[in-house]
């Protein structure tokens, strides 16, 4: 009888002993002022929210726009990412995303297709760059596009759940070239709270 309940009460003190999951990261946008330095040479600072787009200006006070605050739109990163990442948000485990970006090339004015896939690596993960260690969720991103533009890549993000910075991103080609590059934050400097009033 008391082996019996010995194992009975092994699995409910386990379970007792597991602390509660990290909650999804919720999509936000840096507080205003929020400066962040990259490896790259890039210096951003966050001006304000437009709806799923975070707005900064970089060193020359340029005008910057990054859908759901990791996705320059345009360029080489193309379009279709806001839609697309539509409802994937707040990012938890079970989250995926799946849409076709376009990039439209500024010579010859051809289209390239990217069918692109989401998924949550790690809804909380310790991450250390540069700039310091931070408590980040990572959000994975593959790219499989077929001939012509045959290209296979993996980006991984990772958020700093405080901030709302990308602190750092890699980018992995498994099939072909891509111009898109890693990096990570070298240097991240957040507006000073505001101190209550004594009364």
């Amino acid at each position: 009888m008391k082996r019996a309940l010995l194992f009975l009460t092994l699995p409910i003190l386990a379970f007792a002993g597991c602390s509660s999951p990290p909650p999804p990261w919720a999509f936000n946008c840096p507080t205003p002022n929020t400066l962040v330095r990259y490896d790259d040479t890039r210096s951003i600072r966050a001006v304000r929210r437009d709806g799923n787009a975070c707005i900064y200006n970089d060193a020359a006070n340029v005008e910057r726009r990054f859908v759901w605050g990791m996705i320059e739109e345009g360029g080489l990163e193309g379009r279709g990412h806001l839609a697309g990442l539509d409802g994937f948000f707040p990012a938890a485990p079970a989250s995926q995303g799946q849409y076709t970006a376009t990039v439209v090339s500024e010579g010859s004015g051809i289209r390239y297709d990217f069918p692109t896939m989401w998924n949550v690596a790690q809804v909380l993960e310790s991450v250390t760059t540069p700039a310091g260690t931070f408590q980040a969720t990572v959000l994975v991103r593959r790219v499989r596009a077929s001939p012509p533009n045959d290209q296979m890549f993996v980006v991984r993000y990772w958020i700093d759940r405080v901030s709302n910075v990308v602190v750092k991103r890699t980018v992995e080609a498994e099939r072909g070239n891509t111009l898109l590059r890693s990096y990570q934050a070298t240097a991240l400097e957040r507006p000073a709270t505001p101190t209550p009033r004594q009364q």
